[in-house]
């Protein structure tokens, strides 16, 4: 877990996104939550475009963030 959490905190560094540690840990809980409803949930994984929720997780963590530097 350590191992991982560092490599998406120094890949967040690298995008100049604030707190990337703590983002971090958001991102893995979020993953592991949606992995988890849909391991639970198997229907979901029907009705879910993975593609979207690549998208919008990369939006909330990366993407919002590398707009505002552009804009500043």
């Amino acid at each position: 877990f350590n191992e991982f959490s560092g490599i998406i905190t120094n890949m967040l560094k690298d995008c100049n996104v604030p707190n990337p540690h703590v983002k971090a840990m958001i991102l893995i809980v979020s993953l592991d939550s949606v992995g988890m409803e849909m391991a639970h949930f198997p229907e979901l994984s029907d009705e879910l475009d993975r593609d979207l929720i690549k998208q919008e997780f990369y939006e909330l963590f990366v993407g919002n963030y590398q707009k505002l530097e552009r804009t500043a």
